[in-house]
């Protein structure tokens, strides 16, 4: 990854993937003066904006802490290949899926690979949820114009019920009356009736419920999870997800029902999972960095991120400008009290085994429960589940202006109701807005694009603790 590269030479084998890495070298910038954060080297990198000084200064901090996160690692092997065709892997087909969410790195890439290989590209325009990481489905588009392509269109799905393909189908038509999704390539998308003839019959209708506030959400989710379980006793057993809730990026109203759920359901029945970012930048990932001798810059300079030290700013420029390791610049008395941490880690290494021992048994057990997964809509894209929740379908805030609907909102829609192969759950709710001084309780537009005769729609308050259906 690092060819020709002086300050970090081929040959040298201790190359370390740390996703964190541009927030690391964002703050090195801040330290030495240049304002420049980690969606900048976002952007330079995915739209190939090459010899830009942004990209020459995060390349740079790159090799000196020899290590890459996601998007340069990728820059850094399509320019290797760009530069030596001649060693671009042979392979009998190369496939590349979730097109419509590559972004211009990534096309390049694959159109690179295409000089040697046959290509294989799958994918659905109208599942884009990633023009945030400058990923756009125009590609997919233009490919598919492409008359030089051959096209193969996959028109059935047997993972929804046919309420859920037909009320897909008759949302899309809706929001392309409204003048939306231009360009949208059209194409069939049916039910395969032989896998769903039974779930069509358990489950005919969308259910749409509208909850005057969370603290009701909360309660008619938990009492719908408990009667749906009653009704099937293999969900224990299930290979499938049993429930998938899905809620917006902004993601309070999901940790709110996650921590409800979590209380009140029976530990023994039910496994709850809400999985919050990892934190690749914590202490400990820096002390294993030195620990297992490797990658000392960048393990030094996790651990100033964490604590930080007197002359920061001072020893991030002397690094940079001279090349000066981490460890030279940094006092002593600072290297020690790490150093001393570090070696208590390493002696309760057996402590750490046993945990991670335990945790294992305990991912073991909850295969035989029953799973409630918590995700937002980016992290529901490739799942299903038997049963889907999606939450906060509340007017003003999904979509956020009904008036100016964005095609992202459109397609994260479209995503959250794909999910089910059994049944699918809208729920809004009543929402204080700081903004109006006033709560509005309306369901989402979207709702309301999925007609009538496909959907059953309640509306629901708490009276002394209990659901009254008002």
């Amino acid at each position: 990854l690092f060819p020709n590269d002086p300050v970090c030479p081929v040959e040298k084998q201790n190359f370390e993937y740390f996703a964190d890495l541009p927030i690391l070298i964002e703050h090195d910038a801040n330290l030495i003066g240049y304002d420049y954060n980690k969606e900048d080297f976002q952007r330079e990198f995915v739209n190939l904006n090459e010899n830009s000084k942004i990209m020459d200064f995060y390349l740079s901090r790159s090799s000196y802490y020899n290590a890459a996160s996601h998007d340069d690692s990728v820059y850094r092997v399509f320019g290797y290949y760009r530069d030596n065709e001649d060693e671009i892997p042979n392979y009998e087909i190369v496939i590349a899926d979730e097109y419509q969410d590559f972004n211009l790195l990534e096309v390049e890439f694959i159109n690179l690979l295409g000089n040697k290989n046959n290509i294989l590209i799958a994918g659905d325009d109208d599942q884009a949820l990633y023009s945030f990481r400058h990923a756009s489905n125009k590609y997919i588009r233009e490919l598919f114009k492409d008359e030089q392509y051959e096209k193969f269109s996959l028109p059935f799905c047997s993972r929804c019920t046919p309420v859920l393909v037909e009320a897909t189908n008759e949302f899309i038509e809706r929001v392309k009356n409204l003048g939306l999704l231009k360009g949208r390539i059209d194409r069939e998308f049916g039910c395969y009736w032989p896998d769903k003839y039974s779930d069509d019959v358990d489950y005919p209708k969308i259910l749409s419920v509208n909850c005057t506030k969370m603290e009701t959400v909360s309660k008619y989710i938990e009492d719908y999870i408990l009667k749906i379980c009653d009704r099937n006793n293999g969900l224990k057993d299930s290979k499938d997800l049993p429930f998938l809730i899905i809620g917006p990026e902004t993601a309070y109203q999901l940790k709110a029902l996650y921590k409800y759920l979590d209380d009140v359901l029976d530990k023994n029945i039910f496994e709850v999972e809400y999985k919050s970012s990892p934190e690749h930048s914590s202490i400990e990932t820096g002390y294993s960095c030195i620990a297992n001798g490797k990658n000392e810059n960048l393990g030094w300079r996790i651990v100033m991120y964490n604590d930080h030290v007197d002359g920061e700013e001072k020893i991030i420029r002397k690094s940079y400008l001279e090349g000066k390791t981490i460890l030279d610049l940094l006092p002593k008395e600072y290297i020690d009290k790490h150093l001393k941490e570090i070696s208590k880690i390493n002696k309760n290494n057996t402590v750490i085994e046993d945990a991670e021992n335990s945790e294992s048994s305990k991912g073991k057990e909850s295969e035989k429960k029953i799973r409630i997964k918590f995700v937002t809509y980016f992290g529901s894209k490739g799942l299903s589940s038997l049963h889907t929740i999606v939450i906060a379908l509340n007017k003003q805030t999904f979509p956020k202006d009904e008036n100016d609907i964005s095609e992202d909102e459109i397609c994260k829609f479209i995503v959250a109701l794909t999910r089910s192969m059994k049944s699918c759950l809208l729920v809004s709710n009543g929402e204080y807005r700081d903004d109006l001084g006033i709560t509005i309780n309306k369901p989402s537009v979207f709702i309301s694009m999925i007609p009538e005769r496909l959907k059953l729609s309640y509306r629901y308050k708490l009276k002394n603790g209990k659901l009254v259906e008002s």
